[in-house]
C-alpha cells in the first residue's frame, strides 16, 4: 500500500476533510428538508417545489460524458480540478446577493435558489470523472467506502450544527434575508472545503498523456460491449435509477411537517438535525460493512431504511415523528449515495476509468427527471402526498429486489472491459 499510494494517510484525510466542509456547506440548504420549503415559502410554483430536491442530481449527471473526454486527455487531475472547482462556488454567493437586493415574492428569487445548486453542480459535473479519478489514484479500493463514509460522518456533525444555525436564522430573520444568510453560509463553507484540497498530493500521475484518448461513439460502444457482457453492471444501473425515485415524495416531507404541526419555517433547521445524525448512522454502518463485506449489504440495508422512513410519514402527527422521519430519511439516502460511489468504482475497468464514471452518471438521468415530473403532478391533487409516498415506496421495494441480484464487484469476477474496441490489447492484459 505504501509504494503504491505514497501519500495514502494525508490525501485519506484531506480528502475526507474537504469533501466534509463541501458537503457540510450544502446542510445549510439541504436539497431533502430545507430546498423544498424555502422555494414553497418565495412562492414557487409546483413544478419548482419538485424539482427543488433533485438539482444537484440533475447538474452533476448531464456534463459529464463530455467532460471526460477532456479529461481522458489529461496526465494530471488537480489542476484542472482546482480551476473549476473555484468557479464552481461562485453561484451560492450570486445567490446570497441577489436575496439581499431583489424585492419579496420575486420569480428572481424562485430562480436564484433553483440555480444555484444546478449551477454548483454542473460545473461539479465537469470535474466529476477527473475527482474520481484522483480518489482512485490516491486511495486503495479496500479504504474507499469508509473514506467516503468518514467524509460523509463529518459533514453530518457539520450538519448538526447548520440545523441549529438554520433554526436560529429563519426565526430571527424570516424570508428573503434568512435565505440570503443561509446561501452565504453554504459559501463560506465551500470556499473553506477548496482551501483543504490545495493540501492534496496526487500520486501515481502517468509519465505522458494518452496516446489513444477516447471518442463519444467509440466510448459509448465499449460501454455498450461492456453492458452486454455484464449483468450484473445493468441491474446496479437500474436500482439506481428505481432508488432515486424517491424524490417522488421528498419534496412532500418538510413541508408535511409544517402543515401538520402548524410550525414556523424555521422548523427545517430542527429537521437537518435528525437527518444529519442519521448520516452519521448510515455512514457507520456503510463504513464498516462496506469495507468488510462490500458495499451491497449496506446498500440494502439502506433501501429498508428508506422504506420505514416513508411508512413512518405517513402517519405522523408530531414534531417527533418527522425528526424520526428525517432521520431514517438521513440513513438511507447516504447509504445509497456511498454505496453508488463506491460500486461504481469497484465496477471501473482501470484503462477508461473516466469515461466508465461519466456514462454511470448520465444514466442516472431518468430517476431524478421522472421522480420530478410524478411529484409536479401529484402535488395538484389532495391525495398527492400519499400517493407520492406509494410510489416512492414501490420503486425502493423493486430496486432493493433487482439490487439483491447484483454481484458486488469486490467479492465476485465481473466481467470489465478496457472500453477500447479498437485495442489489441486484451481485457485481462489491460486490467
Amino acid at each position: 500500500m505504501t509504494n503504491a499510494f505514497p501519500s495514502f494517510k494525508r490525501n485519506y484525510t484531506l480528502a475526507a476533510v474537504e469533501g466534509s466542509f463541501f458537503m457540510g456547506g450544502i446542510a445549510f440548504l439541504s436539497m431533502e428538508s430545507v430546498m423544498p420549503a424555502m422555494v414553497k415559502d418565495l412562492g414557487g410554483p409546483n413544478w419548482a417545489i419538485a424539482l427543488a430536491p433533485v438539482m444537484m442530481i440533475l447538474g452533476f449527471s448531464w456534463p459529464q460524458v463530455f467532460s471526460a473526454l477532456w479529461v481522458e486527455r489529461l496526465r494530471a487531475m488537480k489542476p484542472f480540478i482546482l480551476s473549476f472547482a473555484l468557479i464552481q462556488r461562485i453561484p451560492y454567493l450570486a445567490a446570497a446577493i441577489l436575496l439581499f437586493t431583489i424585492a419579496d415574492g420575486s420569480t428572481v428569487a424562485v430562480m436564484a435558489v433553483i440555480l444555484a445548486p444546478f449551477l454548483t453542480a454542473s460545473i461539479g459535473g465537469i470535474i466529476g470523472a477527473a475527482y474520481f479519478e484522483l480518489v482512485a489514484r490516491m486511495i486503495p479500493v479496500q479504504r474507499v467506502a469508509s473514506m467516503w463514509a468518514i467524509r460523509n460522518s463529518i459533514f453530518a456533525v457539520f450538519g448538526i450544527i447548520a440545523g441549529f444555525m438554520i433554526k436560529w436564522c429563519l426565526d430571527r430573520f424570516p424570508g428573503m434575508e434568512g435565505y440570503a444568510i443561509l446561501h452565504l453560509m453554504a459559501w463560506g463553507m465551500l470556499m473553506v472545503s477548496w482551501i483543504v484540497f490545495l493540501g492534496i498530493r496526487e500520486d501515481n500521475i502517468p509519465e505522458s498523456t494518452p496516446t489513444d484518448p477516447i471518442s463519444l461513439e467509440i466510448g459509448f460502444s465499449a460501454f455498450m460491449e461492456q453492458w452486454r457482457a455484464n449483468r450484473s453492471l445493468g441491474r446496479f444501473v437500474i436500482t439506481r435509477i428505481l432508488f432515486l425515485l424517491i424524490f417522488t415524495a421528498v419534496p412532500f416531507l418538510s413541508l408535511r411537517a409544517i402543515e401538520v404541526t402548524g410550525s414556523a419555517f424555521s422548523l427545517l433547521g430542527m429537521l437537518v438535525i435528525p437527518q444529519s445524525f442519521g448520516a452519521i448512522a448510515g455512514n457507520l454502518i456503510i463504513g464498516y460493512l462496506g469495507d468488510k463485506f462490500g458495499v451491497r449489504l449496506p446498500m440494502l440495508l439502506g433501501r429498508i431504511f428508506s422504506i420505514a422512513c416513508l411508512l413512518v410519514v405517513m402517519f405522523a402527527t408530531s414534531t417527533w415523528h418527522f425528526m424520526t422521519v428525517f432521520f431514517l430519511l438521513g440513513i438511507g439516502i447516504n447509504t445509497a449515495h456511498v454505496g453508488d460511489i463506491t460500486m461504481v468504482i469497484d465496477f471501473a475497468p482501470p484503462k477508461r476509468r473516466k469515461f466508465f464514471f461519466a456514462m454511470m452518471g448520465l444514466l442516472m438521468l431518468p430517476g431524478p427527471l421522472l421522480a420530478a415530473v410524478v411529484c409536479a403532478g401529484l402535488r395538484y391533487l389532495d391525495t398527492g402526498f400519499y400517493l407520492a409516498c406509494i410510489t416512492s415506496i414501490v420503486a425502493i421495494l423493486i430496486s432493493l429486489l433487482i439490487l439483491h441480484r447484483v454481484k458486488d464487484p469486490r467479492n465476485h469476477e465481473v466481467a470489465k472491459s478496457p472500453l477500447d474496441p479498437q485495442s489489441t490489447q486484451t481485457a485481462s492484459q489491460v486490467l
